[in-house]
């Protein structure tokens, strides 16, 4: 979410956590699929940033919107190639 506060920009980040809660897995699954670089064809994005105060790693709500989007469905078989 972009929020305005008079005349700075404020841009949504969300932590490792909070974006784990929004495609309904635990920290510790997204944790593992980034550093395994999963799910297959579609891998969890690079963090957009650390953050400046603590050093977590952030994504961009746009940036975790888009991965959503292109995530293929739960089950999915990926590995099956596409036409004939």
């Amino acid at each position: 979410m972009v929020c305005t506060a008079g005349e700075r920009i404020v841009i949504g980040y969300l932590t490792e956590a909070q974006f784990a809660e929004r495609v309904c897995v635990t920290v510790n699954t997204l944790g593992s699929w980034r550093r395994r670089g999963l799910p297959r064809g579609n891998p969890v994005p690079q963090c957009d940033r650390r953050s400046p105060d603590t050093g977590v790693m952030e994504w961009l709500e746009s940036t975790v919107d888009a991965w959503i989007a292109a995530r293929t469905g739960r089950g999915a078989r990926t590995d099956l190639a596409t036409g004939r």
